[in-house]
């Protein structure tokens, strides 16, 4: 057992029926290769201060497989939420308490560390968000939005006085920090993160993909720069900036499947300031716009079309560039290198050209 301080169980809540998403949406992959439940769980996997991880399921359901790291425990699921996390309660033997949606996949790790340190330091804290839509009452009456906060979790407390709000509450409640005000008549609040979402309709499960071309003729006096690896050859790329065509296609692409204008609209090359710019930082600067929207690229695939030189030794550098760019592993870039069979201007080797196809998930 973890003998730290601040030592929290995390109840994972997983016993709804996901009737507004038509499908059991803790079962949907995401990022590739975890589902929504196995990434909420996961988050906790690194965390210092970990007892074990609690999670409500319905009976007959199977447990997918999580982080060696973490102690999972079991509980009953309840036909309400109410009754999944006093079921999960039962089961708590740490001082504290992070309560936790499973559909929830992408709680950061800041966040997770400031409401342990507030939960520590207050007794409780829950993590909320100014609301950015227009707020009506159900007769159409304006609403001021400022006097309203949304709610995420995980919501954080001492285990000993959550279980006393949940035994003395009476009536449901679709959070933790409605029955803690109900007992204590405070509870600590803390900024949340926007990327924490929730996960309930069917669109929040469909990744976006958006796909980028770029293609710069070779002249002498340039530095041949590909994936952001610099390449020895008698020629460069032509182009405003360092005129990396395989990281113009990820950043097309990205953008793209955003929704968005693409780099001649971000970057024009009409800006003294992007002049000879490295163009891994330009991609950078687009992950930024995206994780404004809530999004990050998961998988990217280039395919680059040149004559020469040859590419396949400087692979594994390119793929472990956009790797610590991006911030994914390695295993979801994928680059290929081909000719143009000796047409058009690649094939006479006055170009090079690359397309890319890039996958984007909720940040």
């Amino acid at each position: 057992m973890n003998c730290c301080k601040r030592l929290f169980d995390v109840i994972i809540v997983a016993g709804g029926k996901s009737e507004r998403a038509g499908c059991d949406k803790l079962d949907a992959v995401i990022d590739g290769r975890q589902t929504v439940l196995q990434k909420a769980v996961n988050a906790f996997a690194d965390l210092q201060g970990i007892n074990s991880v609690i999670i409500g399921l319905p009976e007959g359901k199977a447990l997918p497989s999580f982080s060696d790291r973490l102690e999972i425990k079991r509980a009953p699921g309840g036909d309400t939420r109410y009754l999944t996390v006093k079921n999960c309660l039962a089961l708590c033997t740490a001082p504290y308490v992070m309560i936790h949606d499973g559909a929830r996949p992408y709680p950061g790790r800041k966040l997770l560390e400031k409401l342990m340190d507030e939960t520590a330091e207050k007794g409780s804290a829950v993590p909320c968000l100014p609301l950015t839509d227009t707020i009506i009452t159900s007769e159409f009456v304006p609403a001021d939005r400022k006097a309203f906060l949304a709610v995420q979790t995980p919501q954080c407390f001492k285990t000993e006085q959550i279980i006393k709000a949940y035994s003395a509450y009476r009536g449901e409640a679709t959070d933790d920090a409605t029955v803690y005000y109900k007992y204590a008549q405070n509870v600590n609040y803390v900024p949340g993160e926007t990327s924490n979402r929730k996960i309930t309709y069917p669109e929040d499960l469909i990744p976006r993909t958006g796909i980028g071309y770029d293609i710069h003729r070779l002249e002498t006096g340039r530095r041949l720069v590909l994936c952001g690896v610099e390449i020895p050859f008698e020629k460069g790329l032509a182009g405003h900036s360092d005129a990396d065509c395989a990281v113009h296609a990820v950043m097309d692409a990205a953008l793209s499947a955003a929704g968005l204008r693409d780099i001649g609209f971000y970057f024009p090359d009409t800006d003294d300031s992007y002049k000879n710019a490295d163009s891994v930082l330009l991609l950078s600067r687009v992950c930024d716009i995206l994780k404004e929207r809530g999004l990050k690229i998961a998988q990217a695939s280039i395919s680059i079309i040149a004559e020469k030189p040859k590419l396949a030794v400087y692979m594994d550098k390119m793929i472990n560039k956009l790797s610590d760019t991006l911030n994914i592993e390695p295993g979801h870039i994928g680059i290929s290198a081909t000719t143009n069979e000796q047409t058009g201007l690649i094939g006479k080797g006055e170009a090079i050209a690359a397309w890319a196809a890039v996958t984007l998930v909720n940040a």
